[in-house]
Parts: structure tokens; sequence; C-alpha cells
């Protein structure tokens, strides 16, 4: 029986500083690990589609996300693509947030997903490799969330919600500028990064079609100051 896949779409002054690799956790995957009870592999610090998919459909085995030594720098960079696996076709994605639960509950809009960052985040930068299978139109799918807790309405507002789609083909490493426009002019407490392969008008993607990231940061400005 074919299982229905979770895809997220995006559920989404102080002087400028650079951007900082430590804002967002293992930013160069250079650091990997097997998800616990799984043979699923991901970036320290984030979750996969394969991991998602397996939580729904257990006989998944397919490796849609894998550890590439085809690098921007450093050792490691993060490839995608598309696989088919006992009736499931996964596109690759990864999540910022090391609960795959949390991923799940978020869909379900029983819980936040992510993590946390209070700088005032301008852009998300970094490099990536695309290929789309010939005729496919697939692209390269970016979301981010930048959310903060309000305490006196008692819900979480979305500051930023941003999609953001790649569709040329790059075979060397191309660097990328993701702008942000907030809603609200807060700074944020949890950010939640989606990157991923997509296919044209929501569509499934193709396999073939391939995508590498690597080093990925935010620019940001320094938090406001409030009296």
């Amino acid at each position: 029986m074919k299982t229905e896949k979770l895809y997220i779409s995006a559920l989404f002054a102080l002087a400028t500083i650079a951007a900082s690799a430590q804002d967002i956790p293992n930013a160069g995957f250079e650091n990997w690990k097997f998800y616990k009870g799984t043979d699923f592999e991901a970036p320290q610090g984030w979750t996969t589609n394969d991991i998602l998919t397996y939580k729904i459909n257990p006989k998944y085995k397919g490796q849609s996300t894998s550890k590439s030594s085809e690098a921007h720098s450093g050792n490691y960079a993060v490839k995608m693509q598309v696989v088919v696996d006992h009736g499931d076709t996964a596109n690759g994605c990864i999540y910022s947030t090391s609960s795959v639960d949390s991923i799940i509950l978020l869909d379900e809009g029983k819980a936040n997903a992510g993590f946390r960052y209070f700088l005032h985040a301008t852009s998300l930068n970094g490099n990536y490799k695309f290929s789309s299978y010939a005729g496919s139109a697939d692209s390269a799918f970016f979301g981010i969330t930048l959310t903060r807790w309000n305490k006196e309405k008692h819900k979480r507002d979305i500051l930023v919600n941003t999609i953001f789609l790649i569709g040329n083909n790059s075979k060397q490493y191309t660097p990328f500028v993701i702008p942000f426009n907030y809603r609200i002019q807060e700074n944020p407490d949890t950010a939640l990064i989606v990157i991923g392969i997509q296919g044209p008008h929501g569509k499934q993607a193709h396999e073939g079609t391939t995508l590498f990231i690597d080093d990925i940061g935010f620019a940001a400005k320094m938090p406001v100051k409030k009296d």
C-alpha cells in the first residue's frame, strides 16, 4: 500500500554582522550520525525525508539523502536525489531539527520544530549544485520559517515564512542568497530550515534529479534592544 508522504512547504536597528556557521547547527554538514533505531544516516542536528518516510512506512529502505565527499569546503556535503522504494517515492530533503517527531507534530499543528535562534536574520546564504532530470522542470526547494513565542497572546508568531526555488542547473558549486521579508519586526527565538528537491507545480520530482548543499549560514543583525 502506497504511503502518503509529508512534504513541509514552509509552515513557511544595530550594526550588521557577517553570516556565521555557528548560527545554524552543523551548517557545513561535516558531522553525521545514524538516527536512533534506524539505518539512516543524517547530518547531526538535522533529520531527513528518508527518516520521515520510514517513520510512516517501516518497509522503506531508500536513500534519498546521503553524505557526499563532493564538498564545497571541508570533507562533506549533503547529496539529495529522488528514489523509489517499497511503493514510496521520496524526494531528498533535510530539516533543521534532530527530531523527526517534531516535524510530524509541526505538520499536525501540535508543536514547534527547529532550533533556537535569536538574531534578526536577513537572508540565508550557501552553496549548491543542481541537476534536474532532462525536461522534468524539477527545482531545488528552500523553506525558511522564523518564529517567536508571543507571551501576551499565548501563541507563536510567524515572523518570516519564505519559500525559494532554484531551477537552474549548475555543475559547479554556486552561491545563493535568499532574502527575508519580515511580517512582524521582532526578533525570533526559533528557526526552521527545509531544503530539498521539488517537482513542478507541487508534483512528484523525478528520478535522476540531484542536489548538493554545503556551507549554509544566516546573514543577520544583532537583536533589537527594547527599553
